[in-house]
């Protein structure tokens, strides 16, 4: 969310093309997590239409997929693609050639990531022919020093300018030839050890794997102080000596490369990229020999396409009278409302950008279903207000006792946060109601009120607090010691750290007839731009008026469908009351 909510804000101020780059700390799919618990749709949704308001588009990449590792042995390792870069249609259009590289990481738990602006800056350079150079890395080893000698004390004959020319060319002659059967490509080796530590990444992390990364990182660091040496030695600078030990910019200030026009990677029809030249050869062959011998289908062909099976029927009513005379009543019922649901999910997708799975989608159907029963089993079997329902009652001594309640806007993708402090005597302290952008879940949402009660709480000073909901899973889990796995583990251990600040806390619950002036409250949230906080006795006379104009409206309005609805924010031995 916070992620999402910069990247709005940032879009306010120009319209100019941008390109967002770096640690968004979200997914975009199932599939860029690896580990635990998958990643809840809601917050994937988010991420999403963060990107979408701002006109933002995924870069392609190549290299690992995953950019974040826990660096944990099995089978606690999670890894996630955190890092990327997202960009508007202006940029892409402005740098089409524009690619991302994933690289490899050594001591941190986040990848690096590269953006090449240019195909050339992936391309490799000609290869010239070489003049001899001493090379400064090679007096880090001491055969260096005895090459030299024997090279230096072998007996000429000849004019003396004839022995120095003979004896510089054995020493250049043995100088090369060791150095390319004990020392070799320096950079070829960095890029061979950081392919294996790579490669142990990409494995499950054992005991085993991590000594052998701690050796191959010693390796790494040797290989590369003598890469330091190397293009130190062709810069002509000293900040070396500083301490900047970044070889890519030594690289860029010794030498200006000429440009080529290449193609250095191509996609294949597999979706894979391929960078070695014979496998980009082998893809382009490959694909304009399907395009030229792709034909125009044949009649039979399509008869075939079209051909009646078990999942697919060509003829809709007939499908239909057989979907009717199968299922019965009650399953008659989830079907339509499953197809309703379906149908919902595609005007999300294409409208939104947004969407449910399968089984998402299923349980949220048969969720509706049980609602929708429920609510007319009441009606049938208790049309007239229950007189025996739950009512709320005040705490004891000097607690106080706060309720909370959460309300879904689903149509407007947020939730409202409705919380009333009461004393022991019935008498309204405090009350907030406030609408939180993003949140559809109801078990989201409920948790989210209960940290938002939690901290409303410290912040007006009580010390001795009962919190109270009607959330019987967010309660049950606040009072439980044990650790919370679950999508909305670390809200719960966040109300348990507040409960923690104050002289003494307690959760319990309680019925939803017993906590409807915290639900009227977070109903109230949705006219809402910003919180609105109630506090003192002018205030608290403000927030009963609201209700009582509430409770003749709502009276009148629900007079006609059989039923009366009531808010109630109940004052122990008093007869001020709060309606809905």
């Amino acid at each position: 969310m916070e992620s999402g909510n910069l990247l709005r804000k940032l879009k306010g101020r120009d319209c100019l093309p941008w390109l967002c780059g770096g640690d968004f700390n979200e997914i975009l799919r199932q599939d860029e997590k690896e580990g635990r618990t998958p990643k809840v749709n809601w917050q994937m949704r988010n991420f999403h239409e963060a990107l979408d308001d701002c006109g933002l588009a995924d870069l392609e990449y190549s290299g690992f997929k995953f950019t974040w590792c826990n660096n944990h042995t099995q089978p606690a390792t999670v890894r996630e693609r955190l890092d990327r870069f997202c960009a508007t249609a202006e940029w892409m259009n402005a740098f089409p050639n524009a690619k991302v590289r994933h690289l490899n990481t050594i001591a941190s738990d986040h990848s690096p990531i590269l953006l090449y602006l240019k195909d050339d800056c992936l391309k490799a350079s000609q290869k010239a022919k070489k003049k001899f150079r001493f090379e400064s890395m090679w007096i880090r080893k001491e055969q260096c020093t005895e090459i030299i000698k024997s090279a230096w004390e072998k007996t000429e004959e000849g004019c003396p300018f004839k022995k120095i020319v003979s004896k510089i060319k054995d020493c250049r002659v043995g100088l090369l030839r060791w150095n390319r059967t004990t020392i070799g490509n320096v950079q070829a080796r960095i890029r061979a050890t950081l392919d294996k530590i790579a490669t142990i990444k990409m494995n499950p992390i054992t005991e085993e794997s991590k000594q052998c990364e701690r050796e191959l990182i010693m390796e790494l660091d040797e290989l590369r102080n003598m890469e330091e040496d190397f293009w130190k030695q062709r810069s002509h600078e000293n900040w070396a000596s500083e301490g900047d030990r970044n070889t890519r910019f030594f690289h860029n200030k010794a030498s200006a490369r000429k440009k080529r026009s290449n193609i250095t990677n191509i996609r294949g029809a597999n979706g894979e990229w391929c960078q070695d030249g014979q496998e980009r050869e082998r893809a382009i062959v490959s694909y304009f020999e399907d395009l030229f011998t792709t034909a125009n289908p044949s009649e039979q062909a399509l008869q075939e396409a079209m051909f009646e099976d078990t999942y697919c029927s060509n003829n809709v009513l007939s499908w239909w009278q057989e979907v009717n005379s199968r299922l019965k009543i009650h399953e008659m019922k989830l079907f339509v409302v499953v197809c309703w649901f379906l149908w919902k999910n595609r005007n999300m997708t294409i409208f939104h950008g947004a969407q449910m799975d399968a089984l998402e989608l299923y349980s949220e159907a048969s969720h509706y279903l049980d609602y929708f029963r429920n609510a007319q089993e009441n009606i049938r079997t208790n049309p007239h207000p229950n007189t025996n329902k739950v009512v709320w009652s005040p705490p004891c001594g000097n607690w106080v006792k706060i309720n909370f309640d959460a309300a879904i806007f689903r149509k407007e993708r947020n939730m409202g946060c409705g919380i009333i402090v009461r004393d022991s005597k019935g008498i309204v302290l405090a009350a907030l109601s406030k609408k939180i952008y993003g949140v559809t879940d109801p078990e989201h949402a409920e948790a989210i009120a209960a940290g938002e009660a939690a901290r409303f709480g410290y912040d007006c000073g009580f010390n001795f607090v009962q919190m109270e909901g009607d959330a019987k899973l967010i309660i049950n889990a606040l009072n439980s010691s044990e650790e919370n796995l679950s999508a909305i583990g670390g809200i719960i251990d966040d109300v348990k750290r507040i409960a923690h600040c104050f002289d003494s806390c307690t959760f319990q619950h309680i019925k939803r007839s017993g906590n409807e002036a915290a639900h009227g409250l977070a109903k109230f949230a949705y006219s809402l731009t910003e919180a609105l906080v109630w506090m003192g006795d002018e205030e608290r006379d403000t927030i009963k008026g609201w209700a009582a104009s509430k409770a003749q409206a709502t009276s009148e309005a629900q007079a006609n469908q059989g039923f009366k609805s009531t808010w109630k924010l109940e004052k122990a031995e008093d007869e001020d009351s709060i309606y809905r």
